[in-house]
């Protein structure tokens, strides 16, 4: 579990500076395609942790 919150931790610091530099106008982040990775990807976790439960 402690592991777990360390990555959660960075991928959020990560999130915070992109948000960060993006305000600044210093970078050009795509968010709507930021976000369908990010469900693409939880929705592939989500569904592989179902399998390995049954």
């Amino acid at each position: 579990m402690r592991k777990v919150m360390k990555i959660a931790a960075v991928i959020g610091l990560f999130v915070v500076d992109l948000s960060y530099l993006s305000y600044k106008g210093w970078i050009d982040v795509r968010w709507m395609e930021m976000e369908n990775a990010t469900r693409s990807t939880l929705t592939n976790v989500a569904a592989q942790a179902s399998i390995c439960s049954k």
